[in-house]
Order: structure tokens, then C-alpha cells, then sequence
């Protein structure tokens, strides 16, 4: 029963986790949140025990953009150093659909 499992472990993978799926059946893990999966590749990892939710692939990939942004920045600023990191305005929702 769904209800019942206690989560104590989780993986997590921004993106696509399809070229990972064997790597992640094998992992000590009881939730694998991933970016994107293919049908096949989530049975595999299901089939071990582990929920696997997917986010969608560009909302996985915010939190390392803008951890990587934000880690750029502090150590441009610590060395002192004339550049100038561009975020893309974009952002990661490049999908633009309706179904409806």
C-alpha cells in the first residue's frame, strides 16, 4: 500500500535518467526523482522496489542552473574577476504547449 512506505532514502537526477536506468535499479535508494524517464527504463527501476516520480525535464535542471549560477558568481566575486555571468531570461520552461 502506497500509503504505508516509509521514504528514507532518494536519488535524485536532473534531465534524462534514461542512459542511467540500470545504475539506478542498483542504487540503496526508496524514491528516484528524476527529470525525464522513458516508460520502459521507470518499469526497470520500479521492478526494484523504488517509486520513480518525474519532474519534467527542464524543472530538474533549474536547481543545478541555478546552483551552478549561483557558485559562478560567488567565485568570480571572490577572485575578483571582470566577467559577467548571463542567466538565460529564458529560463528552463522552453516548452510552450496546450492540451486542451
Amino acid at each position: 500500500n502506497p500509503k504505508n512506505i516509509l521514504i528514507e532514502r532518494i536519488a535524485v537526477l536532473t534531465g534524462s535518467a534514461n542512459s542511467l536506468a540500470e545504475e539506478i535499479s542498483g542504487l540503496d535508494c526508496d524514491l528516484v526523482l528524476v527529470g525525464e524517464i522513458g516508460y520502459h527504463n521507470a518499469v526497470r527501476i520500479a521492478e526494484t522496489g523504488k517509486i520513480v516520480a518525474m519532474l519534467g525535464h527542464g524543472t530538474s535542471e533549474k536547481w543545478a542552473i541555478d546552483d551552478i549560477y549561483n557558485r559562478l558568481e560567488a567565485y568570480i566575486s571572490r577572485k575578483n574577476i571582470d566577467i559577467k555571468i548571463i542567466k538565460s531570461k529564458a529560463g528552463y520552461w522552453v516548452w510552450r504547449y496546450d492540451i486542451g
